[in-house]
């Protein structure tokens, strides 16, 4: 099974991205990450991190149903779409 780190560098938008920090930095810090970042925050800080470790370890399930959830909330999914036009400029 492959790992959520080798699935990061196998997509072409996560590949283009990490070769490319000054698009990271910011992307980083634009508002819409920082409402999904605070909407998070607001779910759950535990869950996330536990999801995030299991992904990484592998099991992306638990981090894809965070961000199911997260896509729930109007605001945060507003965020998600302006968030997702701005990476694929």
């Amino acid at each position: 099974m492959q790992s959520f780190s080798d699935t990061l560098r196998d997509h072409p938008q996560a590949k283009q991205l990490m070769e490319n920090q000054n698009a990271v930095r910011q992307v980083l810090a634009s508002p819409e990450t920082r409402k999904l970042l605070q909407s998070l925050q607001k779910k759950s800080a535990g869950q996330l991190q536990s999801a995030a470790q299991a992904a990484l370890a592998g099991d992306p399930s638990a981090l894809n149903q965070v961000l199911r959830d997260l896509a729930a909330d109007p605001q945060a999914k507003q965020a998600m779409d302006r968030l997702e036009g701005a990476l694929q400029k």
